[in-house]
């Protein structure tokens, strides 16, 4: 999860093995504005940007030195999803030798 406008944005995402590289996202949860952060969260244009990246890239915001461009206009919620992003591919490192079995 992580810190959007209105509440908790939560991510899904899928983790291409043995590539270690993100296949998508997607928003699963969140109460952000509809027409504001909930267009962030479902556009495929930003949501798209996080396909490909390595577990060990840098999911921040390009305004933070990352490689994502945030939604013009729903700065939190773009920051929120780069958020829940590093937190769920810092629990897949944490735990890889347990997923991967």
């Amino acid at each position: 999860y992580g810190g959007g406008f209105e509440g908790n944005v939560g991510i899904m995402m899928a983790v291409k093995i043995p590539d270690e590289v993100l296949d998508g996202i997607a928003a699963t949860t969140h109460s952000e504005t509809p027409s504001v952060g909930g267009v962030a969260l479902n556009s495929p244009d930003f949501m798209g940007q996080f396909k490909g990246k390595s577990v060990g890239d840098n999911f921040a915001l390009s305004s933070g030195g990352g490689a994502i461009n945030g939604y013009s206009g729903a700065t939190v919620s773009s920051e929120a999803a780069t958020r829940a992003v590093t937190s769920g591919m810092e629990i897949f490192k944490k735990f890889k030798s347990e997923i991967l079995g």
